[in-house]
């Protein structure tokens, strides 16, 4: 597959994460929600981020098709993304 076909194809399948929002509103309307209601075993002085964003970012890493954790962070943490 040539670089202008793989351009073509990943244009046509549209942006992953509005399909997977799409998605998750029509079948698991609660995911955000059950998330947030997990529990963390953690003491609260060692929290910085809640049970519901630690469970969010890997999976928008994987349906973003970020390869790294190292990757993940520069990109969810510029401008646009934090927008």
């Amino acid at each position: 597959m040539t670089r202008a076909e793989r351009r073509q194809l990943k244009k046509s399948e549209g942006n992953p994460l509005v399909e997977f929002l799409k998605v998750q509103k029509h079948f698991y309307k609660d995911l955000w929600s059950d998330f947030a209601g997990v529990h963390d075993p953690r003491h609260s002085s060692y929290i910085d981020y809640s049970s519901d964003v630690m469970l969010t970012m890997p999976l928008m890493k994987n349906i973003c098709d970020i390869r790294s954790m190292q990757e993940m962070s520069s990109t969810f943490n510029t401008e646009e993304c934090i927008a």
